[in-house]
């Protein structure tokens, strides 16, 4: 057989286009199975439950067509705010006045919290105030959120998660994601609508929303009374969520400690301030009728 130049281009193009491939295949595999980073995936201690308290939102129309709502979560949040002397750790998923479709806000709860969070921090100013988000909320850089913005300007800590850290949940997606737009970032633009409300944000808005992976966690440690305290909740700081029906769950004590160990987990990957150091050391819970335990991420599913 003779080989042509022509068949010599399209066997070394075959090459090219296989190792390629293979790059693509490594990168997605990798960041399907990669480790998470350390302090994810935990299980705290088993502790005597100290102060645990339910609280829920209801919203519902009767027969007549008269809209009741009965809401409990941010109003405890509030209170446990306003109560803080050293320190905060707010870790929310939306913190945003992104309405969809509706006219105005049933309540403005990302204005309440951020009102909130500045007036403590103008009080007590040596007060360590951190508020962890995830980046849906400036949609992925493509526009600027004014309540994190005032309080980065108050000097509270405003962190985003870095969720490229984490697994990928659309590998076939992330995979070309990561090795061709990522590295060119993103910025306002106005090319496409805000899928979420108001304003107009870039194409790379929404080629980075459909990695589908976000930092979901919608939990508050303060330190309360000479201990600390914390809320796990599925509420968010969001106005136009604020009419869903949501639960919470409050607790203080160690278990509170542990909590705050799975959000110095995140601050850590993210490149946040340090969180001052806590011990919590096991406790036996004895005959305690009621105890707590932390987990999170893969604890959850064991």
């Amino acid at each position: 057989m003779i080989l042509t130049e022509n068949n010599k281009s399209l066997r070394i193009f075959r090459s090219i286009l296989l190792m390629g491939a293979c790059v693509l295949a490594g990168i997605g595999l990798y960041n399907i199975f990669k480790p998470l980073p350390e302090g994810l995936s935990y299980a705290g201690e088993i502790r005597p439950a100290e102060n645990v308290s339910f609280y829920k939102d209801l919203t519902w129309v009767d027969e007549a067509g008269r809209r009741h709502s009965q809401q409990e979560i941010f109003d405890k949040i509030l209170a446990m705010i306003s109560n803080a002397r050293s320190l905060i750790v707010l870790d929310m998923f939306l913190f945003n006045d992104f309405m969809g479709k509706e006219a105005s806000p049933y309540r403005s709860l990302a204005e309440e919290v951020t009102d909130a969070l500045v007036a403590r921090k103008e009080k007590f100013p040596e007060m360590l105030v951190v508020v962890i988000t995830d980046p849906i909320n400036t949609v992925y850089e493509g526009m600027r959120n004014k309540y994190l913005e005032r309080l980065g300007k108050e000097n509270i800590h405003v962190v985003y998660t870095r969720l490229d850290r984490l697994r990928d949940s659309n590998p076939l997606y992330s995979t070309f994601w990561r090795t061709f737009m990522r590295p060119f970032g993103n910025n306002s633009g106005t090319l496409l609508p805000n899928p979420f409300g108001k304003g107009r944000v870039s194409l790379r808005s929404y080629l980075a929303m459909l990695n589908f992976k976000a930092n979901h966690r919608k939990v508050i440690i303060c330190d309360s009374g000479g201990g600390y305290s914390a809320l796990i909740t599925s509420a968010n700081p969001h106005d136009g969520s604020s009419a869903h029906g949501n639960v919470a769950i409050y607790f203080e004590g160690r278990a509170a400690l542990d909590l705050l160990q799975t959000e110095k987990a995140v601050l850590d990957f993210s490149g946040g301030p340090s969180l001052p150091h806590q011990p919590t050391t096991a406790s036996k819970h004895g005959n305690a009728a009621t105890t707590v335990q932390i987990l999170s991420e893969g604890k959850i599913k064991e």
